[in-house]
């Protein structure tokens, strides 16, 4: 009888730790990276950031960067670390937060210097907040400054403080000009 009660004490020791175990990732969850993006360290455009450098270079600017056949996105990276987002097909301008920090993609690797933004889930339809669904999302500050990415100095599409999206953002790759000229065109 006293061994099975020494067996059910360190089973539920054992669930215990389980639970905390599992307990702590619920509550981390929100903290997850839910994507990397990373640039070949071997191409000519990748460097080695410092974090003060990345947090001068991204700090209120705008860009604009395509994923070819599926959406173009526009970021704006205000200062004070709040980012807002317009993707092509929604209807909102999504407010988050960004922040340059050291991270490492494995744990087995040395961090580097990432600018991570989080941002609330929208539905693509509606526009609207989709609860508890948050991205976390971490770009090798080089992938702002290769040609395949736009950028100008300042919040050039008023986004800061904007719902909604000023006009519909094309798939195609597109130019800061020309959507900058269309929006003026629209007004």
């Amino acid at each position: 009888m006293g061994g099975f009660m020494t067996a059910q004490r360190v089973a539920a020791a054992w669930l215990l730790v389980a639970m905390g175990f599992l307990l702590t990732g619920c509550y981390t969850a929100g903290q997850r990276i839910n994507a990397f993006e990373n640039l070949n360290p071997s191409s000519e455009y990748a460097r080695k950031w410092t974090l003060p450098e990345a947090k001068e270079a991204i700090t209120g600017q705008t860009f604009l960067r395509n994923y070819p056949g599926r959406a173009n996105e526009v970021l704006y990276f205000a200062p004070g670390g709040i980012a807002y987002q317009w993707i092509s097909g929604r209807t909102a301008i999504a407010s988050g937060t960004w922040v340059v920090d050291m991270r490492s993609l494995r744990a087995s690797e040395s961090a580097k210097v990432f600018v991570c933004t989080t941002f609330n889930n929208r539905s693509q339809f509606s526009g609207e907040i989709i609860p508890g669904s948050i991205t976390n999302r971490c770009v090798d500050p080089s992938l702002f400054f290769i040609p395949a990415t736009e950028r100008a100095r300042g919040d050039v599409f008023s986004m800061a403080g904007r719902g909604e999206a000023p006009a519909s953002l094309t798939i195609e790759r597109v130019r800061i000009e020309d959507v900058k000229r269309t929006l003026t065109t629209r007004s």
